[in-house]
């Protein structure tokens, strides 16, 4: 048993059990651990955590929550750490963060059933090569930091992106969980509660599986979660499309999704274009991505991509990527003519489809491209969900908002750009802001040894963050003005706000179940807002 250095007014009697139920090296006090797991992508202020732990096993997570009880601790769950609004960082004083990530085992795959159930520290890189070999997926079937990010934290947080286009959010797509409480009991939701049931089905009696989702952990552990599977596809067809206004863009985009043509459609603004013209696949992976591209789609689209194709998107002002799926050649085909004539009507111009083809091809990539600006320039999105039918009238007014505050953001070198992307009949707006600062220790965590070197001598730019923070906090009054609402709603977006008025009986049922469920509010208090 490792020697205790308390460095705080920590429980020396909490941490002995916490070493000996999971050992020593997976208990942690050490300041620059807690520091490091303590923090986001955020930028916002934050407590540390007393201690880290990190469990191996349903077992051990229900003993945790006992201990933590015991030692009138706080738990705070945490994935990959890749949340943006204090989602996972402690918000009082005596808290344990509980690291998810050992958790991290595929548990089965019931082929003849059609669901997987997965430890919820698993990546949705893993269970996407597991299912592969087999044909299989699921329907919703990561973000694009699906190397890092936990299935845990997209359904904590909510997430959409791949094969969101057609099947929605992680939310849509898992069918039961198995979660700790705050006492340390286990509550099993879906048909997995049957006493001489399995996890096959979500809606056994009342929906109590969607509790626990976009919670953001404040009302329990989730420890496993079943998610329903589909065939994969057996033909995709791909299609990029350049515009000259966000307008155009914003309504070929609308059309396609009211359609739901595509499995994925999102859209760049010329910032994002640029980032992504310049992504940069390592040398070492990239004889390995050649290959799969040419097996999804095709050789000669795999030359057009080797003779410049990404590069092209330097020199577009809007661009529109497409993935569109269908069980026969027959109808990805038809899908891709009725998708072309959309994208024609608002005057666009066909790209050669690098950017989908690659993400399809190698849909896990590492995540610089995503956290960093091109140029190594600090980031963080803001965003809103908002109908279709809003979709380009929320983000002119986005676009008004940038061009008021154009010249402070130019003279402090403040750029943003746009990720649009369809969710079912949903429609994501996730604005960026980039602005040059130190690329602190968390963020080098994601990097490349090359750029970790080629970056750290910046300086920090305190006064630049705050103007930062202060147009991000803009766009989402902009986002509550016109009735959009978030994933991801952490201890950051206005969820407590958004519901007064009509919405005040779901506010008190919503605190009548954190009472049930963690009676204490000590299971990620303040996710939220529920105090």
């Amino acid at each position: 048993m490792q020697a205790i250095n308390l460095t705080k007014a920590i429980d020396e009697r909490t941490v002995r059990e916490l070493q000996q139920l999971v050992g020593d090296e997976n208990v942690s006090i050490q300041q620059d651990h807690r520091t490091q797991m303590s923090t986001d992508l955020s930028w916002l202020p934050r407590e540390l955590c007393d201690i880290v732990v990190a469990p191996n096993s349903t077992e051990e997570l229900i003993a945790i929550a006992k201990i933590a009880k015991v030692g009138g601790y706080c738990c705070v769950p945490r994935g990959a750490g890749l949340s943006y609004t204090r989602g996972y960082t402690p918000s009082r004083e005596r808290s344990i963060t509980i690291d998810m990530r050992r958790m991290n085992r595929i548990l089965q795959i019931n082929e003849e059933d059609m669901y997987i159930t997965v430890e919820c520290g698993c990546t949705w890189s893993a269970i996407y090569e597991a299912l592969k070999e087999k044909g299989l997926r699921t329907p919703y079937y990561g973000p694009l930091s699906g190397l890092y990010s936990t299935v845990g934290g997209a359904l904590s947080q909510n997430s959409i992106f791949m094969g969101s286009g057609t099947h929605g959010s992680t939310a849509d797509s898992v069918i039961g969980l198995n979660v700790v409480l705050s006492d340390g009991s286990l509550l099993i939701t879906g048909s997995g509660a049957h006493q001489n049931g399995a996890p096959f089905g979500r809606h056994f009696g009342p929906d109590i599986t969607g509790i626990f989702t976009s919670d953001t952990g404040a009302m329990g552990l989730k420890a496993t979660a079943t998610f329903r599977l589909i065939v994969s596809p057996k033909s995709t067809r791909f299609a990029s499309f350049s515009f000259d206004n966000l307008a155009d863009m914003l309504g070929a985009q609308k059309e396609v999704a009211r359609l739901r043509l595509a499995s994925e459609c999102y859209g760049f603004d010329p910032y994002y274009n640029k980032n992504f013209s310049k992504m940069e696949i390592p040398l070492s992976q990239k004889k390995a991505v050649g290959k799969q591209v040419i097996k999804e789609a095709g050789l000669l689209t795999a030359l057009r991509m080797g003779m410049g194709g990404q590069r092209v998107l330097e020199r577009v002002n809007y661009s529109l990527h497409m993935t569109i799926d269908s069980n026969t050649s027959q109808g990805a085909s038809a899908s891709l003519r009725v998708a072309k004539r959309i994208c024609e009507k608002y005057n666009a111009k066909a790209l050669t489809p690098s950017i989908p083809v690659l993400i399809r091809a190698v849909p896990f990539q590492p995540i610089r491209q995503y956290i960093l600006g091109y140029g190594g320039e600090c980031w963080f999105p803001i965003h809103g969900l908002v109908p279709l039918s809003k979709a380009i009238e929320v983000s002119l007014a986005i676009e008004a908002y940038f061009a008021e505050n154009k010249a402070r953001m130019d003279k402090n070198k403040i750029r943003y750009s746009y990720l649009m992307c369809s969710s079912g009949h949903e429609f994501l707006i996730e604005p960026s802001l980039y602005w040059p600062d130190k690329i602190d220790e968390f963020r080098e965590e994601f990097l490349e040894p090359e750029y970790r070197e080629k970056w750290k001598q910046r300086p920090e730019q305190p006064d630049v963050r705050a103007i930062a923070l202060e147009l991000r906090a803009g766009i989402r009054d902009i986002m509550f003005k016109n009735g959009g609402y978030h994933m991801q709603i952490g201890k950051y977006y206005p969820f407590k706000e958004a519901l007064e008025g009509r919405g005040a009986p779901l506010w008190r049922l919503l605190n009548q179940i954190k009472d049930a469920v963690d009676p204490e509010r000590k299971m990620n208090p303040g996710s939220l807002g529920l105090d």
